[in-house]
């Protein structure tokens, strides 16, 4: 038994390896992983341009700045997320509404905002 034991541990630690290997290989397959962090940094810039211009996000004839795309942007994978965390100018338009109940919620969320924008110019 201790051997089938030793096998069994063997044989899923190559299966652990193997796996983590096709996904490297996937990756490397994958042309837009291959594309320089400066083309996705305006990549992603366009797709926030896009957001906000998109009709469907506007309320009461105003055009609010979609929080929704950096932070999805930046929870695709590690490189993304790395691209869109030095892309300042995608985290310098926001909207912010303060009611009572969300209030610390939605002054953490524009603290955070605030740090990644860096020194790119604000529209609140």
């Amino acid at each position: 038994i201790s051997r089938f034991r030793a096998a069994i541990e063997e044989l899923e630690l190559k299966r652990t390896a193997l796996q983590s290997f096709a996904n490297t290989q996937k990756f490397l397959l994958n042309p837009i992983s291959r594309l320089p962090a400066e083309v996705l940094s305006h990549i992603f810039q366009l797709c926030v341009v896009v957001s906000w211009t998109d009709p469907d996000i506007r309320r009461d004839g105003h055009y609010y700045a979609d929080r929704k795309t950096p932070m999805a942007i930046s929870s695709v994978s590690r490189p993304w997320r790395d691209v869109a965390l030095s892309t300042p100018r995608l985290w310098s338009e926001f909207s912010l509404v303060l009611r009572p109940k969300d209030a610390k919620q939605h002054i953490a969320l524009a603290s955070m905002w605030l740090s990644r924008s860096g020194n790119s110019p604000l529209s609140i």
